[in-house]
């Protein structure tokens, strides 16, 4: 996907400068495994990467369930994984693992900035959830509800649905009876944009869009084209064009956007 093959350009970039600095006594490699945001093929991915020998350490994964499934093997075989951009909690939260670091904000802290700019700063109080039910979206969805009562909103429905899901119009035909000042979306981009999208074509696009990094992608915007107005979303770092970083990605030659989570696997390696 898009969003990995930014961070896998970002990761190579750090490691050619590192080598062509002369700063190591050694040549660093790096070797790239797709997880296809799929649990079981990401720990069989950490199993191939584990069983080397030469692999000392391992930039890992943007999906928070394949990080959740393959915490365990890079334990178990002691290599250590630093997370740019996997947000559940319980990745590092969940246990004790010296092995496990990240180096983005965890869900629990994005949410909590969110609710303070949405309904705190912005004053939305009445919202409708829709949230795709793995652990990652349902996890979303319960840190959102969490906040939103600690800060004085209020639900006026949530509804789960399957990642994959293209027709949201019957959940939405729905919330627009509810009259809700704004809709939070628990869930990844894709999904997110097709129903940002589905939310303007309803006529619905005076309602406020709201969602954590899942959502912060080039792609969300590809696919919701100018439905994409309207959208707050609490995302990676911003860097400008005259930033370090970006000047030497393009200078690299990438065709492809570093995406919000290029810089985090960049400062990763």
């Amino acid at each position: 996907a898009a969003i990995g093959i930014g961070a896998k350009n970002s990761a190579e970039l750090a490691v050619q400068q590192a080598n062509a600095s002369g700063e190591f006594p050694y040549e660093i490699q790096l070797v790239a495994e797709d997880d296809a945001s799929d649990p079981a093929t990401g720990v069989a991915a950490a199993l191939k990467l584990c069983s080397d020998s030469d692999v000392v350490a391992v930039i890992s994964h943007f999906n928070s369930p394949v990080a959740l499934a393959t915490v365990h093997t890079f334990h178990r075989f002691g290599v250590a994984q630093v997370m740019p951009s996997s947000i559940h909690p319980d990745v590092t939260r969940g246990n004790d693992y010296r092995e496990v670091s990240r180096i983005c904000a965890d869900n629990i802290a994005e949410h909590n900035f969110g609710v303070d700019l949405v309904v705190d700063k912005l004053g939305y109080k009445k919202w409708s959830s829709i949230y795709d039910t793995s652990s990652y979206g349902d996890n979303c969805n319960n840190n959102f509800k969490k906040i939103l009562e600690e800060r004085g909103g209020v639900l006026l429905s949530e509804d789960g649905i399957s990642v994959g899901t293209k027709d949201f119009r019957p959940i939405l035909n729905k919330i627009r009876e509810l009259k809700p000042e704004a809709i939070y979306f628990g869930g990844l981009t894709t999904e997110a944009a097709l129903c940002k999208r589905q939310m303007h074509e309803l006529g619905m696009g005076d309602i406020v869009f709201f969602g954590v990094t899942g959502l912060d992608s080039e792609t969300f915007n590809e696919i919701a084209g100018s439905a994409a107005e309207g959208t707050i979303i609490v995302g990676k770092l911003a860097l400008g064009e005259d930033s370090d970083f970006v000047k030497a990605y393009k200078a690299a030659g990438f065709s492809e956007p570093y995406e919000a989570t290029g810089p985090y696997a960049y400062d990763a390696i």
